[in-house]
């Protein structure tokens, strides 16, 4: 018998063999997989979206770049008690403000502002740009916030209820800053 005579012998008989010990039932090729018991699936509870919990105050200011020209670094936004009449104090920087010790916040650069507070007494307030410098001493405004479209003088007037229930979410859309 040749040697490629011989070799094809032999390989045929190992298929052979091997076929015949996996089909009857011998060692068999891979390891049985046995299936664990399915596990009880925890409920997964729906995650809260938090809430505003106290007053949110916000809007967008449209003219901001024009605004700029009277605001200094430093400057800010106020919430000024009443329904826009304001009391003027010029202190000794040269500087003009409107009377107020409530909450206030940088202005934005992006014109988009946010008061978030946990109160406020019931009553109207309105939202002043503080720390400006006016360029026309004789015709002066107060830098507060006004309904864009609106009359120049028709102050964004935020009231606050009795018994507000919170949270309460008041927001004055687009306004302008009335400029000096």
């Amino acid at each position: 018998m040749s040697c490629g005579k011989l070799l094809g012998s032999v390989i045929g008989l190992t298929t052979l063999v091997m076929l015949f010990v996996v089909g009857c039932g011998g060692v068999p090729a891979t390891t049985p997989v046995t299936e664990a018991p399915a596990a009880t699936p925890t409920p997964q509870l729906p995650t809260p979206t938090p809430t505003p919990s106290g007053i949110n105050i916000s809007g967008v200011i449209t003219d901001l770049d024009e605004a700029k020209l009277y605001l200094l670094e430093g400057s800010y936004l106020q919430l000024v008690p009443g329904s826009g009449r304001v009391t003027f104090v010029f202190p000794a920087d040269g500087l003009v403000y409107v009377e107020s010790d409530l909450a206030q916040i940088p202005i934005p650069s992006d014109g988009i502002f946010n008061f978030q507070l946990d109160s406020l007494e019931p009553g109207e307030y309105f939202v002043a740009a503080q720390r400006f410098t006016p360029r026309n001493w004789t015709k002066m405004n107060a830098m507060v916030l006004a309904k864009e479209g609106g009359n120049p003088k028709s102050v964004v007037i935020v009231g606050i209820p009795e018994n507000v229930a919170l949270p309460f979410i008041f927001d004055m859309g687009k306004v302008f800053i009335i400029l000096p």
